[in-house]
């Protein structure tokens, strides 16, 4: 394949060219022109000990495969309602406005009734905290003011209550 970077001018428009020519070599053109924009993650899942089935992209980037993180993905994965999910990528993904930066939930799913889901997880010892309030607060406006469309869900494990698949579950309803 040949192609110009010649008029090429910002950071964004260099990494949708190599996200689509060198990290995706087969990647389709979809008709929701967001989900065109290059998803080119600095590491990418080892593949194992779960293999993803809905995963928007072939590979999952930066997600480790042991952890809360792996869990909740495992649990999107499982989800009958999710359609398909991505691992947001920090500082190159989805964002919503905090006061003073941007928060970049862990995962951003869509379902098949068509609404969207983003994910947060916290640690427990990090749910309770001002950051993860902030965040919560926001997520939770963002999801009042779609009328409907998106839905907003952090995740917490906690002894005692219910599961990351369950969490999910009762969000999308």
């Amino acid at each position: 394949m040949f192609c110009s970077a010649a008029t090429v001018h910002s950071k964004k428009d260099v990494e949708q060219i190599l996200g689509r020519v060198l990290r995706m070599p087969y990647a389709k053109r979809r008709k929701d022109a967001d989900l065109n924009r290059a998803y080119a993650p600095r590491w990418m899942y080892a593949g194992y000990p779960h293999q993803f089935q809905k995963h928007y992209y072939a590979a999952v980037g930066e997600l480790k495969n042991t952890g809360e993180e792996y869990e909740c993905a495992k649990a999107l994965d499982m989800t009958g309602k999710v359609k398909h999910w991505v691992r947001n990528l920090e500082r190159r993904g989805f964002w919503l406005p905090l006061a003073k930066t941007k928060f970049y939930p862990d995962f951003a799913a869509e379902l098949t009734d068509g609404r969207r889901l983003v994910v947060e997880h916290k640690g427990e010892v990090y749910a309770t905290n001002d950051d993860s309030k902030e965040k919560c607060n926001i997520g939770d406006l963002w999801e009042k003011k779609s009328d409907g469309k998106t839905l907003f869900l952090m995740t917490v494990v906690e002894k005692g209550k219910p599961g990351l698949f369950e969490q999910i579950a009762a969000k999308i309803g």
